[in-house]
Order: structure tokens, then sequence, then C-alpha cells
């Protein structure tokens, strides 16, 4: 299997990021060649000042800049601008291009950003995009909104989500729109999620929405039950079933694949219900087009495996802790995955990719 790339990194005693060098797999050397080189630079806060993007020119051998970011910060040191700049490479002069604005809501953790391209000839300012991220009184996310400015980006997401809990804080709705360039209106999808008593979660169902008809339709629903239980371990299993429409019916998909596994270790054998997750991580899902996989145990020889819904393999890739897993060649679907160390499989799941 041939390597994609890979990043070196390098910090200061405050464990800031002062360095990252990325080399990208070269075919005819089969070896890996620099690409690019990321320079940060903090004051005695740790806030970060600048940052200054080089690329590898492979005539002279030797990293040229290309732009420099500048970081400016308010009273409460919160980020409030970005002012990015490109640097030409025969002058070294610098030009505004990029300026982003950081917004916060006071008493809460809610904020956002809006981002202008700068025309360099007059000086105005054009809206490309905003994120702006919600929270509740509980510190929890119910709403995240990007919206994007199309003429800068026709490939982009514009999205928004809304997101609800019950009084134990379990995410029990979570809806969201994307927008459709071809309907010019947003589309939506939705998953729904119930739990037990204990709060581990018993059900999920996704569903589609149905402009014409004005409705959600379900599309799959996972049913998550105990699978096995000793007074340390505890395992819960998730069956998938795919929804019907033409006999409003649900069917269960066959096979190991489409199974979802979480393990659990009991923190005192007196207590079935106090219980505590290994901390198998993989973010972001639903994802674009990359993947980290994060772990507290340590993995031997780790690999990612990826099915499709008719249980098919179409990925398998070797991984480290907190690589980026290119997935960006999969199209949008709803996909299982396996995380395989040696013979063990350590996890598997559903992984939705956008």
């Amino acid at each position: 299997m041939v390597p994609d790339d890979k990043d070196e990194y390098s910090y200061d005693e405050n464990g800031n990021q002062t360095l990252r060098i990325n080399y990208n797999w070269n075919v005819e050397s089969e070896s890996f060649v620099q690409n690019s080189k990321y320079e940060n630079y903090y004051d005695n806060d740790n806030n970060q000042l600048y940052l200054i993007i080089f690329s590898w020119n492979s005539e002279l051998e030797i990293f040229t800049p290309t732009s420099k970011t500048y970081f400016e910060y308010d009273e409460q040191k919160r980020l409030v601008s970005e002012n990015r700049y490109s640097i030409d490479i025969c002058s070294g002069s610098k030009i505004l291009q990029v300026k982003v604005g950081y917004f916060y809501i006071d008493g809460s953790d809610s904020r956002g950003y809006i981002s202008y391209q700068v025309d360099t000839s007059t000086g105005d300012f054009t809206w490309m995009y905003s994120t702006g991220y919600f929270y509740n009184q509980d510190g929890k996310l119910f709403k995240r909104i990007q919206d994007v400015n199309l003429d800068f980006y026709p490939d982009t997401f514009k999205y928004y989500w809304d997101i609800s809990y019950d009084e134990n804080g379990n995410q029990t709705l979570y809806i969201r729109y994307d927008w459709d360039s071809t309907i010019q209106d947003y589309k939506s999808y939705k998953r729904e999620s119930s739990y037990d008593e204990n709060n581990f979660k018993t059900q999920e169902i996704v569903y589609s929405w149905y402009p014409t008809l004005g409705v959600y339709k379900p599309n799959f629903k996972m049913d998550i039950s105990t699978f096995s239980e000793t007074d340390t371990k505890l395992v819960r299993e998730g069956i998938m079933y795919e929804y019907d429409t033409n006999f409003n019916t649900w069917n269960e998909l066959e096979g190991e694949e489409f199974k979802s596994y979480w393990y659990y270790t009991k923190n005192s054998s007196l207590s079935t219900n106090s219980v505590e997750q290994k901390s198998f991580s993989i973010y972001p899902n639903p994802t674009k087009g990359f993947l980290k996989i994060n772990s507290s145990e340590p993995f031997i020889d780790p690999t990612i495996e990826v099915y499709d819904l008719k249980g098919s393999r179409i990925l398998s890739k070797p991984f480290k802790t907190d690589d980026n897993i290119n997935i960006s060649e999969l199209k949008p679907s709803i996909y299982f995955y396996k995380i395989i160390d040696g013979n063990e499989v350590k996890q598997s799941g559903k992984l939705i990719k956008e």
C-alpha cells in the first residue's frame, strides 16, 4: 500500500506546536519529499501571535515563505481577528488577502467567526463564509451553522444543525440541513436516539426528508442491547436494519459487518450500572474526507476496514494514532467500519461520509 503523506512536529517547553513539516510520497523515488512547513510563534501568555507558511522549492532545495497570518486578542485573551497576508517571493512584500473576525456571546460558550476576502486593488472586503456554534445553559451544543458564499466555494456545503437532549444530557435528536444548489433549498436528514434508565443508548433511527411529501421517512435503524456481561466487563451490540418503503417493514442487514460493538469496563463488581467505556474514538463522524482514531490503549499493528451497505470491504488502511486517514475517495453514504489490531477487532460501528 502506497503511503499518502506524513508530518513531523516540534513543540516548545509549554507544549505549543512551533513547527510542522509536511512530506508527500514520491512514487518515482519511493521516498517522502518535503512539501510545506508551518512555523508558529507565541507570546508570554501562550497566545499565538503569527503563523508563517512555507512551500518547498525543489529547484533551489529551500523552503520559501508564501503567507503570514497575524492573530489579535481582546482583554479576556480571546481571539478576535486574523489577518492573512500573501508574501511575494521576489520582493518579500506582504499583501492582505483574508480577514477573519471572531464573535462571542457573553454568558455562554456560543461563538463564531466571519471570513472576508480582500480585493487588493480597492481594499474592499467581500464576505466568504460564516460559522457559528451555539450552546445551551448546560454547555451542550444545540445548533451549528455554516453559511458560505457559493461564488467563492461552489462545491462547499452550507448547512446548519439542530440538536436536542433529554434531562440526563443524552442527545436524543440531531437534524442536519444541507444546501442543495439543484433545488435551491435545504435538504435534510435527522437521527433520533433513545436510552434506557442507565443512559445506555437502545435505539437510533436515521430519516431522510421528502420535500414533495413534506415528511421524514426512515432509512436505517440500529437496535442496541447487551451482548455479554460479567462482573468486570460489559459488551453492547448494535444490529442494523434497513427500512423497506414498499412494505413499511424493517429488514435486518445480515452479516457481522453490519453490527457494532461497545466495550465497557465496570468500575465496581458491586455496581452493574457503573461502567467505563474504553476510550476508542473515531472522529469526525459524519466526515467529509478525513478521520482520526484515538485510543488510550496502545496499538500494535492497527488497521481500519470500511464496508459498504452490501457488506463488501471497500477500504483497508493501516494507521497510527492521530493520523489523518483519507477516505475522500468514498462516495457520500452510510458505511460500517472495523478497527482491527493484529487479529483482534477492537471496535466496530457506523460511519457517515458526507
